[in-house]
């Protein structure tokens, strides 16, 4: 099949900076809860969730919206000091900046869509000079309107103009889980912690240790040499999303209840950029 547009995660993704966020959720949560942290178990745990909603869950929702925004704000200014003292800098996932060069030659729509805030994303766009390949004014990021990764493809999808044709590149399991809602096939980047959960969901089509030779994905000379990846099941059937919930262990009920209650779905899930390329016509931008 041609992909009507491909949405990439950022953290964890483009940028392998899982150890930075370790670092700096450990003062942070340290700040909050008054006693140490272990960042790894926590960013672990909260692996794609808002920063705000993992303060309002480690805090057990005592932190008033004011500490709430301070303390989200704190610690991503720690975070771009640790990647600004990397040895020789920090540097996207090996094959990224190919796979953008592709991308943009070969005219496929592409975002960025981030549990970042925005402070965040401007200090990536200067740093990895992301300018190159997308236009900023069309990025998702944690504006504190979306609870989830699931909300945030959804967006991408309507910026991108298309509900279908959709792959999303991710690497954690509440963000996997949300592209699989939406109904995208999957290239997971791989984590050792998620093994188990990788041949359980349909919509991936590969894992991978990084972006090098990803533009096999879209040469259709490839695929057909190759075979094409495994059939993308659409999210959007109840049958097929009954199978999700299982992995996760939801039941149906439990979800409802949820939606109805209007909340997320997913009880690990509570918390782009459109290219510059040609074909994208400015019209297609018009419907943000």
């Amino acid at each position: 099949m041609r992909y009507n547009g491909v949405i990439f995660d950022f953290n964890g993704t483009l940028l392998f900076d899982d150890p930075y966020h370790d670092i700096a959720w450990g003062k942070v949560a340290r700040e909050v809860c008054g006693q140490d942290v272990d960042g790894h178990e926590l960013v672990s745990k909260y692996s794609g969730y808002p920063n705000i909603e993992i303060l309002r869950d480690i805090s057990g929702g005592t932190l008033t919206d004011e500490q709430l925004e301070y303390y989200s704000l704190r610690k991503e200014a720690l975070y771009r000091e640790i990647v600004r003292s990397v040895p020789g800098g920090a540097s996207l996932a090996p094959g990224a900046v190919e796979l953008f060069d592709y991308l943009k030659e070969h005219g496929i729509p592409c975002m960025i869509a981030s549990a970042s805030i925005i402070q965040n994303i401007e200090f990536f766009v200067e740093t990895f000079h992301l300018d190159r390949w997308f236009d900023m004014d069309h990025i998702v990021y944690d504006d504190n309107s979306y609870k989830n990764k699931e909300m945030m493809f959804r967006e991408a999808l309507r910026r991108i103009g298309a509900d279908e044709g959709i792959l999303i590149f991710e690497d954690s399991l509440s963000g996997i889980s949300g592209a699989a809602n939406v109904g995208a096939s999957v290239v997971a980047i791989r984590k050792e912690s998620l093994e188990s959960f990788y041949e359980k969901i349909p919509q991936i089509i590969d894992v991978v240790e990084d972006f090098r030779g990803a533009e096999k994905y879209f040469d259709e000379d490839s695929r057909c040499r190759r075979g094409h990846p495994r059939r993308r099941q659409d999210l959007r059937h109840p049958a097929r999303l009954r199978g999700v919930q299982g992995w996760l262990g939801i039941s149906g009920r439990e979800d409802r209840a949820r939606r109805d209650a209007g909340g997320s779905p997913c009880p690990r899930n509570q918390g782009g950029t459109g290219c510059h390329h040609r074909g994208w016509r400015e019209d297609k931008h018009d419907r943000i």
